[in-house]
Formats: C-alpha cells, sequence, structure tokens
C-alpha cells in the first residue's frame, strides 16, 4: 500500500478551543446566539429562554434590520427586558463600532446604569474574543458619556436631561446599515405616573427632546417598559400621539387560558393571587392593559363585619387625617378623620380589625379635643399616628400635638407617594378578606369611601386607614422586604442558576408573607437539591459528537450559502443542547441548521 492511499486516521472530538471557536463565530453573526454565549461568560449560568424571550429578540431584530423604526416593547416587570436590549446594544456595537446610542430612563441612575452595563459587556474577555478589536478606551470612567476607539458615541440621560449636542445613528450612504439609535427604557417612575403633570413632562422630553436627537431619519427609537397607566407615554405613541404608527410586543403574564408566560419563575397561582389582590396594578404591569383604578381600587364587599373587636390582638393604633374646616351651606370640606385598627397574629397568617371610626369637621380647637378624647378612650396602649405637613407650620402643629398626647405612644410622619400608592397594600388585604370590621353605625361611611376610591369626593377614611394598616406592618414589613429584595437578587433576570429552587422558594414565601397567605409548598423537595447542584455543576460543554470537519462537509454538500459559519453554528447548538440534556432543564433550543 503507497503513502497515499494509507487510511486516514478519525479525527478526535472537537475540542474546547474549537467549541469555544464555533460559539464565537455564531455569537457574531447571530443576536440570539449572541445572548446564549455572553450571559454564560458573564453569569457563569444558562439564560433561561422563553418563547417571549424569542419573541423579543425577533423584535431587536427587526429594528437591527430597519424593517420598522419605531417600536414599543411592553412586557411585566423582571422578565428580562433591559437585559436582552442591553445585550443587543452591545452586540450592535461590536459589528458597527462606530454607532452613536443614547440611553434614556425615567432617573440618570437608572440610564447610566443601563449604559454601564453595556460598557462592562464590551470590556469584558468573551466580548473581545467574539468582537476583536472592538473596545472602549482604558481610561474611559464615564458611565453617561463614552465612546468606542471606532469612535461610537454613547449617552445616557434621565428625563429632563441635557442631550444638546449629541445625536444618535448615522447618517450613512447606505441606510440600510445600522448606526445605532434611541433606546428610552421605562419612561415613567410608578410613584408618580397618576400625576398628569408628571405624565405631561415625561411624554414632552420624549417628544420635545429625545426623539428630536437622530442623526439620520432613519435612526430607530425603541420604548422599553411595562404599563403603568392608560395615559402613560407607550399608551399615547400606542394611540398615535406623535402621528407615527409604532411597531408593538406585548407580553402578558396570564394568557386567555390563564397560563404563565414564566411557569418556572412566576407560577400561575401567585399571578392569580395579585390579579385577585390589586387587580389595577396587575393589569397595568402584568397585563400591560391599563384601566382608570377609580371605584374599583377596594372591594368592601369582601369585609367581614364582627360583633366587637378581638379580645387578643398584638397591636392596636389610630390613626388620624387631619382637616380643619367647619361644614357650611354649600360647602362639602374634608373630614377629619381617627380610625382604630387592629393586628393579631393567627395560624394563617396577620388579620385586621377595623375597631372604630371617629369622623368629624370642625375648627382647629374641635379637631384637638377630637383627637384627646379619642386618646383618652383608647387608653395608652393604642399607638397614635399623625400625619406631619410639611414645613415649619407642619412642626409647629405637630409639635402642639405631642405636647397635649404627653403620657401617650404618638408617632409622626409625613405623607410620602400618591394616594393610590399609599392605599396599595392596605387594598391587597381587603380584596383577598383579611380585614374585618367591627359592626357601628359609620360602617356605610366606610364602605362608601372604600367602594368610590379615588373617583369619590373625600378620600379621608382611607388616608386614615392606609396610615394605620402600614403603621401595624411597619415592624415586619422591613424584615419581609429584605428577604424579598434577598430573593429577587437571587433569582437574577433571566437566568437559572443552580440553586433557583431554594431561592425561588424564599422569594415566593416572602411574597405570600407579605400579603398575608400561608406560605406555599417548596417547589420541589428539598432532599433533590444535592442532585440539582450536581447536574448543574457538571460539564456544562461537553464534547459534541459531531467533528468540524464532518459538519463542514456534510453542510457542503447541502449547498449552504457559507458553510464555515454554519459548521459553528451546528457545533454550537450540538454543544448547548447537549448541556439541556445533561442537566435536566432541555432550555437551549437549536439555531435550525439541519444536520444529518
Amino acid at each position: 500500500m503507497t503513502m497515499n492511499n494509507r487510511p486516514k486516521k478519525p479525527a478526535g472530538p472537537p475540542t474546547p478551543e474549537m467549541k469555544e471557536a464555533a460559539q464565537n463565530i455564531a455569537a457574531r453573526e447571530e443576536f440570539r446566539a449572541f445572548v446564549l454565549v455572553i450571559h454564560k461568560a458573564l453569569t457563569g449560568e444558562l439564560f433561561d429562554l422563553q418563547p417571549f424571550h424569542e419573541r423579543i429578540i425577533e423584535f431587536l431584530m427587526r429594528m437591527y434590520r430597519h424593517e420598522t423604526k419605531r417600536g414599543i416593547l411592553n412586557l411585566p416587570p423582571r422578565s428580562g427586558k433591559t437585559t436582552l436590549v442591553n445585550y443587543f446594544v452591545a452586540w450592535t456595537l461590536g459589528r458597527h463600532p462606530d454607532s452613536n446610542n443614547i440611553f434614556v430612563a425615567n432617573t440618570a441612575d437608572l440610564a447610566e446604569r443601563n449604559s454601564a452595563e453595556v460598557m462592562a459587556i464590551i470590556a469584558s474577555t468573551r466580548f473581545r474574543a467574539i468582537f476583536p478589536g472592538v473596545s472602549v478606551p482604558r481610561e474611559t470612567s464615564a458611565k453617561d458619556n463614552w465612546i468606542t476607539m471606532a469612535g461610537g458615541k454613547q449617552r445616557a440621560v434621565g428625563v429632563g436631561g441635557a442631550l444638546i449636542g449629541f445625536g444618535a445613528g448615522k447618517d450613512r450612504q447606505d441606510p440600510a446599515v445600522w448606526g445605532g439609535g434611541i433606546f428610552f427604557d421605562d419612561p415613567h417612575k410608578p410613584t408618580e405616573v397618576t400625576s398628569k403633570t408628571e405624565r405631561d413632562n415625561v411624554f414632552n422630553f420624549f417628544v420635545g427632546t429625545a426623539s428630536t436627537r437622530r442623526n439620520s431619519p432613519h435612526t430607530p427609537i425603541t420604548v422599553i417598559a411595562q404599563r403603568l397607566h392608560e395615559d402613560d407615554t407607550p399608551g399615547r405613541l400606542i394611540d398615535g400621539a406623535t402621528g407615527e404608527t409604532w411597531d408593538t410586543v406585548k407580553i402578558q403574564a396570564l394568557d386567555d387560558d390563564d397560563r404563565s408566560y414564566w411557569p418556572r419563575r412566576f407560577p400561575v397561582e401567585e399571578l392569580k393571587v395579585m390579579r385577585e389582590a390589586r387587580p389595577w396594578e396587575f393589569f397595568s404591569m402584568q397585563q400591560q392593559e391599563p384601566f382608570n383604578p377609580a371605584g374599583q381600587v377596594f372591594k368592601p364587599e369582601n369585609i367581614r363585619l364582627v360583633d366587637g373587636p378581638p379580645v387578643v390582638a398584638a397591636k392596636r393604633v389610630r390613626a388620624w387625617d387631619l382637616a380643619a374646616t367647619e361644614s357650611k351651606p354649600g360647602r362639602d370640606p374634608d373630614y377629619t378623620v381617627g380610625l382604630k385598627l387592629s393586628r393579631r397574629e393567627t395560624p394563617e397568617g396577620p388579620r385586621f380589625c377595623i375597631e372604630h371610626v371617629d369622623r368629624m369637621r370642625g375648627t382647629p380647637d374641635k379637631v384637638r379635643e377630637t383627637i384627646r378624647n379619642a386618646a383618652d378612650r383608647d387608653g395608652n396602649l393604642v399607638k397614635i399616628s399623625l400625619p406631619q405637613d410639611p414645613g415649619q407650620a407642619g412642626k409647629s402643629q405637630i409639635a402642639s400635638f405631642v405636647t397635649m398626647l404627653l403620657g401617650y405612644s404618638v408617632v409622626t410622619s409625613p405623607e410620602s407617594g400618591n394616594k393610590l400608592t399609599r392605599a396599595g397594600p392596605v387594598a391587597s388585604f381587603v380584596n383577598v378578606g383579611l380585614i374585618e370590621m367591627v359592626r357601628a353605625p359609620w360602617n356605610d361611611a366606610v364602605i362608601d369611601e372604600l367602594r368610590a376610591f379615588d373617583a369619590g369626593v373625600h378620600d379621608d377614611i382611607v388616608d386614615a386607614l392606609s396610615r394605620a394598616f402600614n403603621e401595624l406592618c411597619e415592624g415586619s414589613a422591613v424584615s419581609v422586604a429584605q428577604f424579598q429584595r434577598i430573593g429577587e437578587q437571587h433569582r437574577g433576570e433571566g437566568m437559572v442558576d443552580p440553586n433557583q429552587e431554594l431561592r425561588a422558594d424564599i422569594a415566593r414565601a416572602a411574597e405570600a408573607q407579605a400579603i398575608g397567605l400561608p406560605v406555599p409548598p417548596p417547589v420541589s423537595p428539598k432532599k433533590d437539591y444535592a442532585g440539582i447542584f450536581a447536574r448543574l455543576q457538571a460539564q456544562l460543554e461537553p464534547p459534541g459528537p459531531t467533528e468540524a470537519s464532518g459538519v463542514l462537509k456534510q453542510l457542503q454538500s447541502q449547498g449552504a450559502k457559507d458553510p464555515r459559519v454554519e459548521a459553528q453554528r451546528a457545533l454550537l447548538d450540538l454543544s448547548l443542547e447537549e448541556s439541556g440534556r445533561r442537566t435536566g432543564l432541555g432550555l437551549i433550543p437549536g439555531s435550525g441548521v439541519k444536520r444529518g
């Protein structure tokens, strides 16, 4: 046998270097592959790719291909939307490093954080391997204004920030080539969106400032937000306030058949509880279908009337909402209201009872007399909570009340946030039947005002109830809030981590405690956690069963347009799909390359 006829030695499986090179090529060519590769590199975890994430990726690619120039992404909070958009901006800068982008958000801090995350992605080792030669100058430290080495300018501002002298996009000879865009992330603050003045300020900034900073008529604008109000900026744009047509993607937490859009992270039962307890927030933020909450915040029919207050209660407080105007013919002034609320602990969680309501109109002297008389009746075991008006006059008034109530437990605090925000926590308890009320002549006034909120003439009872409820929850609310934050930090945005089931249990338990429901059972038995760790800490990129040369020849025989690139994509698919099988997650589908 001659040397030329000697049989060839079979090639071995792809080496780690070959697989990484394959992934890098795929990530360079395809945004979806970039998301999978860069997320794994930056976090050490697989991206929990859901069908709605695929819709977001396709939406962003329509913007990239200039198939649409005006786009809106409406989806629930904690869905990974900002993460995906930041990955997209980084990917486009890798492909077009001279691009100019503007990041806008409801605060400068949020906009700068998004900008900094993009800069950190570009500075990462894996990004430099995917896009060699694309970088940011080492001396760059500003998060709100930076450039790439190729001259691409990036600017980040909050609503109302200055954009003078800066533009997004490029005026290219070929308008189909990406040049950058304007990305408006969460335009409104939830605590301010109920104010028409604030909504107008955000919209006017968008129309008069942000959207005018385009270097080309082809520069795309993308708004990324959860819906917060019927009249918010995304709503105005969808309704045609600018005369433009907006390509809108609406992701809902529950579909028409009550199926969760992300079952692993947001179980159906949790979403249903949220829908029942706070429907105005659920339909706005989770379903992207905001409605006017007037008359729909409280469900007073769920308040159970009892013959007397509980015999044993952990805490009691009488909270006041103050007014100082007498009733006169032709006038309907506010009431001064003092509402006594008690809290008791049960095996199922806390329960509350409205025990008494003082409601009157009168001069400042009459108001003081009413407060003092109520304190004498209640005794010094009932805490007194008083609102403090801003300014020196408010401080003087509170000092006078505290002096008058010497010997009683008195707390004072200014009102914060809007009425709807303050009423939200207690409305959740009312709506799921966790608040009782002692049968009394003042019941009708309470029920009527709750039913009419926030469209009625008076909201004094609601304000007093909100203050009392928040005061009774203050001691435990802090720890629950901290517990929730810990759970949220560990769950992360769009990722699967080795202990996600346990961390999901923590977050779900905290959320249940926060709204007074029993702690739900764990997602999976604790005895399985060792197995979960073992599976997910195993090698996530095992050698693929097909060598690179074999895939290349196969694709060449199929007449692929660029068989070398397609071969690398195939290797990426093999690695990621095998990882899914080995871990039992099955979360990473292939890119669709045909393989024999």
